[in-house]
């Protein structure tokens, strides 16, 4: 197995579950993100397998083909798959520069037996690793050289692509600058939550032909940055996503979209469980800012859950039509 199908599974686990602390005397995971990244991404995973109510959630949810039956089943399952154990990790960070994930990585926190680790990956790929020294770290590239991990200090694993692993160390090292600017002002501003997330739509990305969204007039040009957050406060789960114009009168466009979708969906769906969640979601504007949250509670969430197999059976599609010329 290839580091990046392990990234990408172990990456999967993380968000499944849906910045990190201490690096040698620093205290955040973006210390190692570099300038130009468009997505940060952070999980609490130790707080978010140290809670029971998670491990219900992932029992609530319906079975299928290849599904582990229970929460500790999907983590072992990573552990043979990828030769990574995900409970020796208490955070992890997630960046990229571009959505295809071609410049990316993940930033770990937790305690790792280093030899230990290395066996296990030339194990399960069945390759050697070629170490190679860089900013005063050594890193681990696959035989076809495309991606990497690097160890730094006791605490921190970085894996990801050769290019994205050696940025982040030269962050790291003070010799290339790290993020900053709105994706990341964004990202501090939502606190610490088990999940939160930040992401920059590009300028270049937003241009051309645009994108309609369908109601409200909204399109994509009028979207330049996102962010979610996932929290939990005894039984209730706190969502929130925030929604950035380059303006108010585009912010206005925006919330007309999310409400008239919000507003389909009450119309459309026949399962009472997703129609009492669609009726708790509030949706504001704040000057170029719109906010969408949802407060619900672990056992509202298990009936959704449950009830996902019905919901299937009475989908039905629902043509939306387009813009009018």
């Amino acid at each position: 197995m290839s580091i990046k199908k392990a990234s990408l599974i172990l990456a999967g686990v993380l968000v499944s579950l849906l910045l990190v602390t201490g690096c040698k005397e620093k205290k955040s995971a973006s210390f190692f993100v570099p300038e130009g990244t468009n997505l940060i991404a952070n999980v609490q995973v130790g707080k978010i397998l140290a809670d029971v109510d998670w491990e219900q959630l992932y029992a609530a949810i319906p079975n299928s083909p290849g599904k582990p039956l229970t929460l500790a089943d999907a983590l072992n399952q990573a552990t043979e798959e990828t030769g990574v154990d995900v409970r020796s990790f208490t955070e992890a960070t997630i960046f990229a520069t571009d959505p295809e994930g071609e410049h990316g990585g993940v930033i770990l926190r937790g305690t790792f037996d280093k030899t230990k680790f290395i066996q296990n990956v030339e194990t399960k790929s069945g390759k050697k690793l070629t170490p190679q020294s860089y900013e005063g770290n050594t890193i681990y590239l696959t035989p076809d050289q495309t991606d990497s991990f690097a160890f730094v200090g006791k605490d921190w694993l970085i894996l990801g692509n050769v290019q994205a692993v050696k940025d982040a160390l030269s962050v790291a090292a003070g010799k290339k600058a790290a993020l900053s600017g709105p994706v990341l002002e964004a990202y501090g501003s939502l606190g610490s939550p088990m999940v939160k997330l930040a992401v920059n739509i590009p300028e270049k990305a937003r241009q051309g032909p645009l994108i309609p969204l369908g109601l409200g007039g909204a399109d994509l040009a009028d979207i330049d940055l996102v962010t979610l957050s996932l929290n939990k406060t005894g039984k209730n789960l706190n969502l929130g996503v925030k929604v950035h114009s380059p303006n108010a009168e585009a912010a206005q466009k925006t919330r007309n979209m999310l409400e008239g979708m919000r507003l389909l969906l009450l119309g459309t769906v026949q399962a009472p469980e997703v129609a009492s969640l669609l009726n708790k979601v509030k949706i504001t504007q704040q000057d170029s800012w719109v906010n969408l949250t949802l407060v619900t509670t672990v056992e509202e969430v298990k009936k959704l859950a449950q009830s996902l197999p019905q919901l299937g059976e009475k989908r039905e599609v629902i043509p939306i039509p387009g813009p009018r010329p």
